[in-house]
């Protein structure tokens, strides 16, 4: 057995209760993890984290599906929400993590480096149907930053260039679209929305 450390993270795209063993998340992320786990015989730890739990699990390819052994290195399986973040860092680490986020003078003039997520200036205008289209948010926070957007429409692609994230494509019907960006950064302890709404006449 190969235990695999690379970093991995992504949001849930249902609740998780208890005695679920199959890891609910977008196709994307199931790809990226399931790539990570490629080599025959391998697993990785996660950490599954909302506002009030924050369970460990082991994860590994059964049949080319991925399954979960719910509630290790002490944890209990517990009911996790639509949205908890899931990644690579197991609670005990992420907890010497925060504490040298929180504690520990990283920076020569006392402030630490590590800065939550946030999104601000949505710009998200009207758009017709048939015609190319653009929308942006802007971006700040320490790096890893993890997005989510996976209520936007098909004919939309979401990408992050920096400060910036930029939302394209080209409308295939006329309606209202309405929509929540996620970001996740600081190994999942910071979590940011931003609702995008806008029209296609």
């Amino acid at each position: 057995m190969l235990m695999k450390t690379e970093f991995f993270s992504a949001l849930l795209n249902r609740a998780l209760d208890p005695s679920d063993v199959h890891l609910p998340i977008d196709a994307a992320a199931e790809a990226d993890l399931k790539a990570l786990l490629s080599e025959e015989g391998s697993y990785v730890y996660l950490t599954i984290r909302d506002e009030l739990n924050a369970e460990t699990v082991k994860c590994s390819i059964s049949a080319g599906t991925l399954v979960l052994e719910r509630g290790v290195e002490g944890t209990q399986g517990v009911r996790h929400p639509y949205g908890a973040c899931v990644s690579t860092v197991s609670p005990t680490v992420m907890a010497v993590v925060k504490d040298l986020i929180c504690h520990y003078d990283c920076c020569e003039d006392g402030d630490c480096t590590a800065v939550p997520v946030t999104l601000h200036s949505v710009n998200a205008p009207a758009a017709s149907r048939g015609a190319s289209w653009q929308g942006s948010v802007e971006l700040d926070g320490s790096d890893p930053i993890t997005l989510d957007a996976s209520a936007a429409p098909s004919w939309m692609t979401v990408r992050r260039y920096g400060h910036l994230v930029l939302m394209k494509g080209t409308p295939s019907s006329a309606g209202n679209v309405s929509f929540t960006l996620y970001a996740v950064n600081l190994n999942g302890t910071e979590t940011a929305s931003a609702q995008i709404a806008f029209t296609v006449s």
